[in-house]
């Protein structure tokens, strides 16, 4: 199990060295710097090499929360009594002062009130000074500087206690007394206890079962001229070849749960390893390759199978009322994630296929509004060729409406006749139409 023990550099080797001597079974290293702020171009490195972080406190962890994904477990020292009871003995052996005047940072008021009753003082006895908590404002170190130097020109504190060595530092080339919050060794130990039980907690979350669901239409499929069984078999072998080449390479499990639907049974880690943190889904560009339609697929993690599979029909379902192929996530705790998209899918793509749509229409002399919706229901419905009531039947249009503007596309070329059906082998036969999407988009 591998640690990193972050901070700056004048402390960092301290809590390392705690570290080491209390769990000498951890492979302990440092990581350090001379401003917080620098903890954010480092943790992306630290997160490939060690299993868990350890930050000096709250403001490079915040830092880093707010614009990285965490991806090993992460702990920060918290500011603790204890800490501050070591400070202020070291405050009075290194200046021989009083602690009832003091300037403080990265500590709350109520903590500080606490530690000072705890030691026989009262409230109304102290003259205390705490700067407010801005730990994600660039200005954050100039700010505090600024608030210390007041506090001690102009107020008259005695010594300024900071949690921020890089504030200690500029504090100490003034001339103005200064300590530091360095946290106690019980708590930097009771600190990596905690670190070590999210660790395991995680290694038992990554093993937890997964349950993919995924539903595909496959193309050829219910043709209505009855030449098309070749395709369509041919279509789903090769749809099914890639279902389960995805599965093996997860080292999953594929369950035929009817024609049409399939359920993958994988574990949290390695799904989170193949979608990059649940962020993209390359089994989309797979099937879409090999001509799959109306995919939807839904991922559920759940604490048992059971509930894995109840979490990824709820994302299936999600999935099935999109407008486009994509994956839906349930976690653990029923929350949603984002829809997964495939790799190639970008907004340069949709704004070439909305600008292609508008000049079909326009070329049809329909609103592409109109033309959007019978590409939007022919897609949806999985069939490749219809007959003109068909049609009307799954856009809302009356059939003679219906025949206006198949008669129009056909004009723009947007479809064509490739036969002619009779539902009963007798009466007048109605054309078969196919939309040629591929040319138009």
């Amino acid at each position: 199990m591998k640690l990193c023990v972050l901070g700056p550099v004048n402390t960092v080797t301290r809590n390392a060295g705690i570290i080491k001597d209390a769990f000498p079974e951890l492979d302990v290293y440092e990581a350090a710097y001379d401003v917080y702020t620098e903890a954010l171009d480092m943790i992306d490195q630290i997160q490939q090499e060690a299993d868990m972080v350890l930050f000096p406190g709250k403001a490079s962890y915040a830092l880093c929360k707010r614009s990285r994904r965490q991806l090993i477990p992460w702990e920060y020292l918290p500011r603790h009594i204890s800490s501050l009871h070591r400070t202020l003995l070291e405050v009075q052996r290194r200046f021989h002062c009083g602690i009832c005047r003091i300037s403080y940072d990265t500590l709350d008021s109520s903590l500080i009130l606490t530690a000072y009753q705890e030691i026989g003082f009262r409230a109304e006895d102290l003259r205390l000074y705490v700067a407010e908590q801005r730990l994600l404002d660039p200005g954050y170190l100039d700010y505090l500087m600024e608030f210390h130097q007041n506090n001690y020109c102009r107020n008259g504190v005695s010594c300024c206690i900071t949690g921020l060595t890089e504030i200690a530092g500029r504090l100490n080339q003034l001339k103005i007394p200064c300590a530091v919050t360095l946290p106690a060794s019980t708590l930097v130990i009771d600190t990596v206890k905690r670190l070590q039980l999210r660790y395991q907690a995680q290694l038992n979350l990554e093993s937890w079962i997964v349950v993919i669901m995924l539903e595909v239409s496959f193309a050829g499929n219910y043709s209505i001229m009855g030449e098309d069984d070749y395709g369509y078999l041919a279509n789903r072998i090769k749809v099914l070849e890639n279902i389960y080449s995805f599965s093996s390479r997860i080292d999953g499990v594929v369950v035929e749960d009817t024609p049409k639907s399939f359920l993958i049974f994988t574990t949290r880690k390695l799904i989170e390893l193949e979608t990059n943190h649940f962020q993209y889904l390359d089994l989309l560009d797979i099937l879409n390759i090999c001509r799959a339609e109306n995919i939807a697929v839904g991922i559920g993690c759940g604490n048992t199978a059971c509930e894995s599979r109840s979490h990824a029909r709820t994302a299936i379902e999600m999935a099935k009322k999109a407008s486009s192929n994509c994956a839906y996530v349930v976690l653990e705790d029923g929350s949603v994630l984002k829809p997964l998209i495939s790799r190639q899918e970008s907004p340069a793509n949709e704004i070439q296929i909305d600008r292609n749509l508008t000049l079909a229409a326009k070329r049809a002399g329909l609103s592409a509004t109109t033309l959007f919706a019978i590409l939007k229901h022919t897609r949806k419905s999985g069939l490749e060729e219809f007959t003109s009531r068909q049609l009307a039947s799954l856009c809302g249009f009356s059939t003679r409406t219906m025949d206006r503007i198949l008669q129009k596309l056909l004009s723009a070329g947007c479809c064509k006749v490739i036969g002619m059906y009779s539902e009963n082998g007798c009466g007048r036969p109605s054309r078969v139409f196919q939309f040629t999407w591929s040319n138009l988009l």
